[in-house]
C-alpha cells in the first residue's frame, strides 16, 4: 500500500470517529446556544483586550480585567474560565492581601468599589474614581490615582481618606507600594509635558513627597515618555518603570537610575522569590541586577497588556492586546496551560464537496489548517507564507476554498498565484495567473479574489485607489486571463477599491462590490454585475444607505446578496433584472473592514449573516423572517459557510476559532414515540405558516419521524397549481379594468403566479399613472417580488426541503415524481433542483481520498 493511501485511510478514520459531547467542545469547555462543535479553543481568551492582571493570593485564581470593564476569573491549573463579574465593571483592580476583597476601578467615572469576593457583594464605595490600585501588604490602606493627578491614601477597612497627595501635572497611570509599607511610588503622563515624565516618592506615615525620580535620556522623537506601570523588587531597593520605549531600574535609597532595558516597555513585575523581573516589548525574564535576559518569552505583552507574578514566585501571567491570557513557568518560560488550533484570527473556513472536512485559514499565524467535521480534530497544517501587507485594504489571506473534486484547497496571493494545497500528498502546486503584462507594479497586486463554484474561474482585483482600478478575471486552467475590468472608468477618483468579489456558479457572471470612497453618494458607489461573455456591465445595485461590502451568489445563481461597509441593512437582488427582492432588518450594524460576511444555503432558501456585535442570523428568504439567531463567538465572525447538506453552518471568527451551528437538523424532541395523525396534521400546517420559527420547529420534528413524514409527504404533497404565464398579459389587462368582478379575480389569479409576474407587473407599472391601478399592481407585487410567498406555496417549497434533507430512496422517489410533473411548476422545478444537489453531494469524492 502507498504512504498517500496510508495516509488517506488515517485521515479517514479521523475524520469519522465522534469524539466530542453535543455541549461540549474538545477541552470539555461549553459550547454556546445552538453550537455542535468548536474547532480550536477560546480558553482564557477575551473578547477584547485585558487591561490588568493579578493572581489571587493563594495562587489558584487569575484575574483579569478588560477593556469593556468585565472582570474574569480564571483556573490556573486549567485554565478554565470559572465566573466573570456579574456587575460592578472594572478595568484595574487589587487583590486584598487575604484574598477576601477586590478594589475594583478605572471604568470611566466609575467610583472605586470594595468587593466581598466570597458572597459575591459590594461592602462599600469610596467616592472617586481610579486608573491605578494598589493595596499595602498588610492589607491595611488602599492606594488609588487616576486622571485627577492626585494620588489618594485610603483605609480599607472603613473606608475613610488618610491622606491626599498632590504634585502631579498630568493624569496617573501607576501606583505601587514598598514591601515595607513606607514608601508609596506613583506616576503617570500624557506624552505632551517634559516633566510628565517624572516619578514620585511619598512618605506613607505622612503622605508627603520625599524624592522625584527623572531621567533626562528617554525621549523619542524628542517626546517625553510616560510611565504605565511601576512595580518593586523584593527587598524593596529597586523600583522598576516602564513607559512606551523602555523600563528603567531605580536605586529608591540613593534616587539614581541603575539600568534601562532598551525595548522593554509597558509592562514590569518584579519576581517574589528570587532577582528577576518580567517586563514587555522584548517580553522576557531579566535579571534585575544585570538586565541580562534570562529567558525569551514566546507570547506578547503590550500597550494593552499586563504582567503578574503568582506570589511563590513560579508562575508568570501576561496578557496582550489580541486578548490572549498566557501562563508561563517563571524557571523554563514555558506555557503552562497550552492552546491548540489556530495561534491568530481565522479569516476564513470551508466545507469539502463531501462535507467531511473543514479548511480554516488565518493570516495572523500563517497557516492552512485541515480539520474532521465528525472528530472536530486537526489533521493537517501547511504554513502558508504570505506576499502582501496585512493592511486593511489588503483581504489576501481572508480566502478559502475546496476544488470541487474536494483533493486539494485553494488560496491566492498578494501576487497574482493561486496556490494548490493537496490534501493526500500533503504537498503544494503553484499556478501564475498571467496578467499580460511583462512585469508587476505596486498596483498590479491582487488584494480581493473571487473563485467560481464549477472550480473553472478566478477574479482578482488590484491595488490602485484611482479610477484605473482594475478586476482581472482568469481561467484557472493555465492561468489564461479573460477579462479585464475597470468598474470605475470615467471617474476621478483617488479613493477607490473593491470591497469584494462574487462569481456566479456557472462563472459566467461577476458582481464587484466598488466603492469611491466611504460616502454612499459618491458616483460608482453600488455592486456592478457583469456579463463575463460580452464584457458588459447589465446592472447597478445601489444601496439606499451605504456603501457594498460583501457579495454573494445563491447556489441557483438567480439571486445575489449584499451587506455593506457602514451600517445598512443585507438586501437581496434578483439577477435577472437586477430588482432589490428582499431586504433585512436595518438595526443589524455592519461596518468597518468586518463587512457582514454572508452564505446561502445549498437549495438556496436560507440567508445566513453576521453582524458587528458577533451575531449570527440566519433567514428564510420564502417568508422573509428569521429562523436563528446565534451568539458565541468573542470577537468579530469573519466568515460562513452552509455544509452541503444545508444541515449545518460554519462561522469563522478573530477569536482564533471555528464554530459549527445546528441549522436544519433532527431534534431528539419527540422521538420516543410514533406521531399521532393529529400531530402530522399540525406539522403540515405548520409547514404554511409565515412566521418561520413555527415552520423550522415542525421541520425538525418532521425529519426526526423520517418514515412517517416521507409516508405524509407522498399523500399529500403535490407539484401545485399548473399555470400558463400566457395569461398574465390578459390578467395585467383586467386588472386596469375598474369593476371589481372584472380585477379582483385577475388580482387573485396573478398571486398564484407569485415572482414569475414580477417582470410583467413591474413593466406595467411604470408606464401608468392611473392611482388605483398602481395600487392594486403594488399590492400583488408585495407578495410576487418583495414579501412571502403563498402559504401553500411555503408549505410546498418546505416538504421538498424536508425530502431533499432526509436523503434516502423513499424520498429520492418522491423528488421525482413532483419533478417530472408536466408542465413544470415552481414546486416541480424546486424538486428537479433538489435531485440536482443530491448528485452533485453524492458524486463528490472523498477529500481524504488520493
Amino acid at each position: 500500500m502507498k504512504w498517500q493511501q496510508l495516509t488517506s485511510l488515517i485521515v479517514i478514520w479521523l475524520v469519522c470517529v465522534p469524539l466530542i459531547a453535543d455541549d461540549e467542545d474538545s477541552t470539555s469547555d461549553p459550547l454556546p446556544d445552538g453550537a455542535v462543535m468548536r474547532l480550536g479553543t477560546t480558553r482564557m481568551q477575551q473578547s477584547t483586550w485585558p487591561t490588568c492582571v493579578q493572581f489571587a493570593p493563594n495562587d489558584q485564581v487569575l484575574a483579569t480585567a478588560d477593556y469593556s470593564g468585565k472582570i474574569h476569573f480564571w483556573d490556573v491549573a486549567t485554565g478554565k474560565l470559572l465566573r466573570e463579574s456579574p456587575t460592578r465593571k472594572g478595568q484595574t483592580f487589587a487583590f486584598s492581601p487575604d484574598g477576601k476583597t477586590m478594589a475594583i476601578g478605572g471604568h470611566y467615572n466609575q467610583a472605586i468599589a470594595l468587593w466581598d469576593l466570597k458572597n459575591h457583594r459590594e461592602i462599600r464605595e469610596l467616592p472617586q474614581s481610579a486608573w491605578a490600585l494598589a493595596f499595602s501588604s498588610d492589607g491595611k490602606m488602599l492606594a488609588s490615582a487616576g486622571q485627577d493627578k492626585i494620588v489618594r491614601l485610603w483605609n480599607a477597612n472603613t473606608g475613610e481618606l488618610i491622606h491626599e497627595m498632590k504634585g502631579h501635572q498630568s493624569q496617573l497611570y501607576a501606583v505601587a507600594f514598598s514591601p515595607n509599607n513606607r514608601t508609596l511610588a506613583s506616576a503617570g503622563g500624557s506624552g505632551r509635558r517634559a516633566d510628565d515624565k517624572e516619578i514620585r516618592l511619598w512618605y506613607v506615615p505622612t503622605g508627603r513627597q520625599y524624592a522625584t525620580l527623572l531621567d533626562d535620556n528617554d525621549r523619542l522623537n524628542n517626546l517625553p515618555d510616560t510611565v504605565y506601570s511601576l512595580a518593586f523588587s523584593r527587598d524593596g531597593k529597586t523600583l522598576g518603570a516602564c513607559g512606551p520605549y523602555v523600563t528603567r531600574l531605580w536605586d529608591v535609597d540613593q534616587e539614581q537610575l541603575l539600568q534601562r532595558l532598551e525595548d522593554c516597555s509597558y509592562v514590569v513585575a518584579f519576581s517574589p522569590t528570587e532577582d528577576r523581573l518580567v517586563t514587555g516589548g522584548n517580553f522576557g525574564i531579566y535579571d534585575s541586577h544585570t538586565a541580562k535576559q534570562k529567558i525569551k518569552l514566546a507570547g506578547q505583552a503590550d500597550n494593552s497588556g499586563s504582567v503578574a507574578y503568582s506570589h511563590d514566585g513560579k508562575w508568570i501571567a501576561s496578557c496582550n492586546r489580541d486578548g490572549f491570557v498566557q501562563l508561563w513557568d517563571a524557571h523554563t518560560g514555558k506555557e503552562i496551560v497550552k492552546r491548540f488550533g489556530h495561534e491568530g484570527g481565522v479569516r476564513a473556513g470551508a466545507f469539502s464537496p463531501d462535507g467531511t472536512l473543514i479548511a480554516s485559514i488565518s493570516r495572523q499565524d500563517a497557516t492552512l489548517r485541515i480539520w474532521g467535521t465528525a472528530s472536530g480534530k486537526e489533521l493537517l497544517k501547511f504554513p502558508v507564507p504570505w506576499q502582501g501587507s496585512d493592511v486593511w485594504w489588503n483581504e489576501e489571506g481572508s480566502s478559502v476554498w475546496f476544488a470541487p473534486y474536494g483533493r486539494e484547497v485553494l488560496t491566492w496571493t498578494y501576487n497574482q498565484q493561486v496556490v494548490y494545497w493537496r490534501i493526500a500528498t500533503q504537498d503544494k502546486h503553484v499556478q501564475q495567473l498571467e496578467t499580460g503584462k511583462s512585469s508587476y507594479s505596486y498596483d498590479d497586486r491582487a488584494v480581493v479574489a473571487a473563485y467560481s463554484p464549477d472550480g473553472q474561474r478566478m477574479a482578482t482585483s488590484s491595488h490602485t485607489h484611482s479610477s484605473k482600478l482594475t478586476v482581472c478575471v482568469f481561467e484557472l486552467d493555465g492561468g489564461r486571463l479573460l477579462a479585464n475590468i475597470q468598474p470605475l472608468a470615467g471617474i476621478s477618483t483617488s479613493d477607490a477599491w473593491v470591497s469584494s468579489l462574487a462569481l456566479s456558479p456557472d462563472g459566467k457572471l461577476l458582481a464587484i462590490g466598488a466603492l469611491n470612497g466611504s460616502h454612499r453618494d459618491k458616483p460608482g458607489n453600488s455592486v456592478q454585475l457583469w456579463d463575463l461573455e460580452k464584457n458588459k456591465r447589465i446592472h447597478h445595485l445601489r444601496s439606499a444607505t451605504s456603501p457594498p461590502g460583501n457579495v454573494c451568489f445563491s447556489p441557483d445563481g438567480k439571486l445575489l446578496a449584499t451587506s455593506s461597509t457602514i451600517g445598512a441593512p443585507v438586501q437581496v437582488w434578483r439577477v435577472s433584472d437586477g430588482k432589490e427582492v428582499a431586504q433585512f432588518p436595518a438595526e443589524i450594524d455592519f461596518h468597518g473592514r468586518d463587512m457582514a460576511p454572508l452564505a446561502f444555503s445549498p437549495d438556496g432558501s436560507l440567508l445566513a449573516a453576521a453582524d458587528k456585535d458577533r451575531v449570527i442570523y440566519v433567514w428564510e428568504l420564502a417568508t422573509k423572517k428569521r429562523t436563528h439567531t446565534f451568539t458565541g463567538h468573542l470577537k468579530a465572525v469573519t466568515s460562513l459557510a452552509f455544509s452541503p447538506d444545508g444541515k449545518t453552518l460554519l462561522s469563522s471568527s478573530e477569536d482564533t476559532t471555528l464554530l459549527l451551528w445546528n441549522v436544519r437538523g433532527a431534534t431528539d424532541d419527540y422521538a420516543d414515540k410514533p406521531l399521532t395523525v393529529v400531530e402530522m396534521t399540525g406539522y403540515w400546517q405548520a409547514l404554511a405558516d409565515r412566521d418561520s420559527d413555527v415552520a423550522t420547529k415542525a421541520t425538525q420534528a418532521l425529519m426526526n419521524h423520517s418514515d412517517q413524514t416521507v409516508a405524509w409527504i407522498e399523500t399529500h404533497l403535490t407539484a401545485g397549481p399548473v399555470l400558463d404565464e400566457k395569461e398574465i398579459p390578459q390578467l395585467i389587462q383586467a386588472l386596469e379594468n375598474a369593476n371589481p368582478q372584472t380585477h379582483l379575480p385577475a388580482v387573485a389569479q396573478l398571486k398564484r403566479f407569485g415572482s414569475a409576474a414580477s417582470p410583467a407587473l413591474f413593466t406595467a407599472l411604470s408606464k401608468t399613472s392611473d392611482r388605483k391601478f398602481r395600487q392594486r399592481i403594488e399590492s400583488i407585487l408585495n407578495l410576487s417580488g418583495k414579501f412571502p410567498k403563498p402559504p401553500e406555496q411555503l408549505q410546498r417549497l418546505r416538504a421538498v426541503s424536508i425530502l431533499e434533507k432526509l436523503d434516502n430512496p423513499t424520498a429520492d422517489a418522491i423528488l421525482k415524481t413532483i419533478a417530472d410533473h408536466e408542465p413544470p411548476t415552481e414546486t416541480s422545478q424546486e424538486a428537479q433542483a433538489a435531485l440536482k444537489r443530491l448528485d452533485a453531494y453524492r458524486r463528490a469524492p472523498s477529500a481524504g481520498r488520493p
